[in-house]
């Protein structure tokens, strides 16, 4: 009798748990999801990418090995070897861990902030990363990208040149 009761308790334990972390990451209204991104080489050191989220965008900077990496995962590409971020979706994959979302959350001392949301099981770990991984890893594992709405600017186009204007 005392192992069944201790064997109800632990499984109301783990179903507790499982419920808590079973539904999809929500980050509130104030996120807004990436419908496309692009990365533009500018030379050799530096590529910009830009995330569009309905008619606004956001624009980083980031080192030429990242924009390399993201446009191959664009592409749908793989290297004969695994690159560093297909390792990585190949190692979460591997430990039947899956990226839920990544999100990019502020700016911060000259630098964007950005979270990865993992779930392993029932269980949800929150880690932090830089923008351009959480891109690589997202596109490369179909999980969704998401901006806080106060980095999004609006896009204007004129004669087929993109302008900013930011919303306060």
């Amino acid at each position: 009798m005392r192992n069944i009761l201790l064997m109800f308790i632990i499984s109301l334990v783990i179903l507790y748990f499982a419920v808590l972390t079973i539904s999809p990451v929500d980050l509130g209204e104030e996120y807004k999801i990436v419908e496309n991104l692009e990365v533009t080489g500018m030379d050799d050191d530096v590529s910009l990418i830009t995330f569009f989220s309905g008619a606004q965008h956001l624009e980083m900077y980031i080192s030429a090995e990242q924009g390399y990496s993201i446009e191959m995962a664009l592409a749908g590409v793989r290297t004969m070897r695994p690159m560093t971020h297909d390792l990585q979706a190949d190692i979460l994959r591997a430990t039947n861990t899956r990226i839920v979302a990544v999100s990019i959350d502020t700016f911060v001392q000259n630098y964007f902030t950005a979270t990865l949301y993992l779930k392993t099981g029932p269980f949800l770990s929150v880690v932090d990363c830089r923008p351009s991984d959480c891109a690589a890893l997202a596109l490369r594992t179909g999980a969704p990208i998401y901006i806080h709405d106060i980095l999004l600017l609006e896009s204007v186009y004129e004669q087929g040149n993109l302008t900013d204007v930011v919303i306060v």
